[in-house]
């Protein structure tokens, strides 16, 4: 590594590390391929010398394009200030305590790790199945098994801080009731990490957003399976299975209040609109607050049998839009105030068809990046008319 001034910039340079904003915003990721066009925009944000790598090959130019196209996070995210967390007064188990965003480290795993990912992963899949299969015949939940096939997974998982990319990685393919399920189990950990909580209640939001909709198991299959939306009178039905998940958890034993109502809670909406109860604020649980916001996220970049997912980037300007209403709006500021450092590097396709990568993320519009194309750049808090419909693998 050595440091150049903006000057001496030759296309096919690579960063070798982040280009940080006095506010610690990242202008340009590590891993970036430089171009002689990275001057001027360099040069006009105040900043006259960078980091580059040290390449002795001389077919570096066109390696570094493979390497930026399969590196997927930044070496290092911008320290961020703390998230003020909800205060909760359920049980003292959910107390937040006070913690600040750690500025993150990269995550390149190997083969062997993405392997043992998948093998964990498959392992809590096929728990969740049998546990799904077992209340389906009026079989009691063994809530030792469940802790122990997923605390193993979420210590892996969560152990990083890019919980996307994580999930992106897992490659095992299976019904959406049950990948769903362990989906929102980690991400509702990973935001309840960010906010502070203490490990034994990271460790029971894991069990309730994993059991969140096992009262589904008692849906008919042709409404909980219905490729179309639901009448009225079917979406009462499905309306139930927050009551039939808290029936099954409690008919099993569970007696932990915060697991029972963050799994009864989970659709209840901050302005009194949800169900079952009609609850309002912070009269809802902190675990179903901190639920709601993962089911969402999850539910909605998901591929379904009906139709795809949408990208996390739309996906986190439809949050915020409905977030003063719906969802806790602290909640979900913290939830992509900190997913949104590792979509720095993420390749992305544009509702134009053009392919880039996110070189920025003003943390004031998460959802609206500066995405880096073959020949320009194209800031998206400007441009309204363009939006990112996928981010690539």
């Amino acid at each position: 590594m050595k440091r150049i001034a903006i000057d001496h910039i030759e296309a096919g340079m690579l960063l070798a590390e982040d280009v940080l904003g006095p506010d610690g915003t990242i202008y340009l990721s590590e891993g970036t391929t430089l171009r002689e066009r990275h001057r001027s925009l360099l040069e006009n944000l105040g900043i006259f010398s960078v980091a580059i790598k040290e390449v002795h090959s001389a077919n570096f130019t066109k390696s570094n394009e493979k390497v930026k196209e399969a590196q997927q996070s930044p070496q290092q995210s911008p320290q961020q200030s703390p998230q003020k967390s909800p205060q909760p007064t359920e049980s003292p188990s959910v107390q937040a305590k006070p913690s600040s965003v750690n500025r993150s480290v990269a995550w390149k795993p190997g083969t062997a790790q993405l392997i043992k990912r998948n093998r964990m992963y498959k392992k809590t899949l096929e728990s969740f199945k049998s546990i799904y299969q077992d209340v389906s015949f009026g079989r009691p939940i063994a809530f030792d098994a469940v802790k122990a096939s997923l605390t193993p997974l979420i210590d892996e998982i969560t152990n990083e801080n890019n919980i996307l990319a994580n999930l992106r990685l897992i490659e095992i393919a299976d019904d959406y009731t049950y990948r769903h399920a362990i989906q929102v189990s980690l991400l509702a950990t990973m935001i309840g990490k960010w906010m502070g909580l203490t490990n034994d209640a990271l460790s029971d939001l894991a069990i309730a957003g994993l059991l969140h909709d096992l009262g589904k198991c008692k849906v008919p299959p042709l409404i909980l399976n219905k490729p179309a939306r639901l009448n009225s009178e079917e979406f009462e039905i499905m309306k139930t299975h927050v009551l039939l998940s808290y029936a099954i958890l409690e008919e099993s034993g569970q007696q932990n209040q915060d697991i029972l109502r963050g799994v009864l809670e989970h659709h209840e909406r901050m302005d009194g609109t949800g169900y079952p109860n009609g609850l309002k604020g912070e009269s809802i649980h902190l675990y179903a607050r901190i639920i709601s916001v993962a089911d969402v996220f999850d539910a909605m970049t998901s591929d379904r049998c009906y139709q795809a997912g949408i990208s996390p980037f739309s996906v986190a300007e439809e949050m915020l839009r409905v977030a003063s209403n719906h969802l806790d709006v602290e909640i979900v500021s913290c939830f992509l105030q900190n997913i949104s450092r590792f979509f720095i590097g993420n390749r992305v396709q544009l509702s134009t068809g053009d392919f880039g990568n996110v070189v920025l993320v003003n943390p004031y519009a998460v959802s609206r990046p500066l995405v880096q194309l073959d020949s320009d750049f194209i800031d998206l808090a400007k441009r309204f008319d363009v939006y990112i419909t996928k981010v690539l693998k």
